[in-house]
């Protein structure tokens, strides 16, 4: 089964995914194979989106499209305001999201490359 299967049909909702204190989450896809968070329809709020408060510079996500989320937070992807949170994200495409694509309320944050469409 695909990571895109696997996760499409968990994000309802009320589903978001939560990378909290020093958690990490590696999501390396590739240009001809990205990894897909996305709601179980293709509608703008189908779902939360990615909770990112976590601490570890582990969280490196490439080739990552997230769609179809913000239901009930400000955007796509909501950073806490966690101090020397730095993720890398690169390549990602975040698009048909309710309100922001990206939320920061950091100002150490590393984004490398990310493919913006709509609200970014």
């Amino acid at each position: 089964m695909s990571a895109k299967m696997l996760l499409s049909n968990s994000m309802g909702a009320n589903a978001s995914f939560n990378i909290t204190g020093s958690a990490a989450v590696k999501m390396i896809g590739t240009k001809d194979q990205p990894i897909i968070l996305e709601g179980i329809t293709p509608t703008k709020g189908t779902w939360k989106g990615v909770m990112l408060n976590s601490s570890s510079s582990e969280n490196i996500w490439e080739y990552v499209t997230i769609r179809d989320a913000g239901s009930t937070v400000d955007g796509a992807i909501v950073m806490s305001s966690i101090v020397n949170q730095k993720p890398s994200i690169s390549n990602c495409l975040i698009t048909n999201n309710k309100g922001y694509g990206v939320y920061c309320n950091s100002s150490s944050t590393l984004f490398t490359k990310i493919l913006k469409q709509h609200h970014i």
